[in-house]
């Protein structure tokens, strides 16, 4: 690259010094003037380009380099920020994912939980509305099974009541007592078989 520009350099300083050298003596001509100088304006341009590329043009050329430099470590460091950033997003995307999943999990195992208690609560209750049924019914029998002795008690005093008018006589508590058991010994064979 630096040979091409030497190259240019002397090419259009020949360019320049053509003109004049090539201009006749009766024109008049924007580049007239001797050969000398001519040579000296070749030689002050080519002074005046290497302190230029020495002075101006270098450090130009290499701050043109370290920002192609830098622009091009900007465009990796972006790139690297951009597959981290997606990198990120995908790990974000997988871990919401995942607390869905486990938030339907939970909701299921919650429902699940729900109707498993509403089961057996209903069970439950099935259970103490059976027990409370046999509990009344047990006393409802023992009511009865009162009511009845109270009944066959009554009636075993009347009817020894009306025995012994009938016998003329007064029958004694061990009589009665007597009479009472077979009674309800009668009404309990009797209860059995219905």
């Amino acid at each position: 690259m630096r040979m091409h520009i030497g190259l240019s350099v002397i090419a259009a300083s020949w360019s320049l010094a053509s003109p004049v050298l090539a201009a006749s003596e009766g024109e008049p001509s924007l580049f007239a003037g001797s050969f000398a100088q001519s040579l000296a304006a070749v030689i002050a341009f080519t002074v005046l380009f290497i302190v230029l590329r020495k002075a101006a043009w270098g450090p130009i050329i290499k701050g043109l380099q370290d920002r192609e430099n830098k622009i091009r470590e900007d465009l990796q460091k972006a790139e690297q920020a951009n597959a981290d950033a997606q990198k990120t997003l995908d790990e974000y995307k997988a871990k919401l994912a995942e607390a869905h999943a486990e938030a339907r999990s939970l909701l299921d195992q919650t429902r699940a939980d729900a109707d498993a208690l509403r089961t057996k609560m209903v069970a439950d209750a099935e259970a103490e509305a059976a027990r409370q049924r046999d509990r009344v019914a047990g006393e409802i029998d023992a009511a009865k099974n009162q009511a009845l002795q109270d009944i066959y008690a009554q009636t075993a005093e009347i009817a020894v009541t009306v025995a012994g008018k009938i016998l003329q006589r007064q029958i004694d508590a061990k009589d009665t007592q007597q009479l009472v058991d077979q009674s309800l010994a009668e009404l309990n064979r009797i209860d059995r078989v219905n």
